[in-house]
């Protein structure tokens, strides 16, 4: 599996990345299980976007996965997935992932 994953103990997680027109479709897990399919097109480019975020998750340690499907978007040029960092409320700056920038 291509892909990023985030382990941390917040109860609010959130996947910080790329929306544009060559942007792909993401299947995002939250403690190995599918919680969504993001689709990351936009007409125009959002750097640094708040693509996913989970609130409300139990206190413990949680793992966020990102997972490059190689789908996309019709109006896509492409299926690029980027991950620019993961966010939790309780960090004072963003918490980065263990690979950057995926494109498949």
């Amino acid at each position: 599996m291509a892909g990023s994953r985030q382990r941390a103990t917040p109860t609010d997680l959130r996947w910080i990345g790329f929306r544009g027109p060559q942007a792909g479709i993401a299947r995002v897990y939250v403690d190995d299980i599918v919680v969504s399919d993001i689709d990351t097109y936009s007409s125009f480019e959002q750097v640094r976007a708040m693509v996913f975020r989970t609130a409300d998750l139990p206190s413990g340690t949680h793992t966020l996965t990102i997972e490059v499907t190689g789908s996309k978007n019709p109006a896509s040029t492409n299926n690029y997935i980027v991950v620019d960092a993961f966010d939790d409320a309780q960090a004072s700056s963003p918490v980065t992932g263990e690979n950057r920038n995926l494109v498949r």
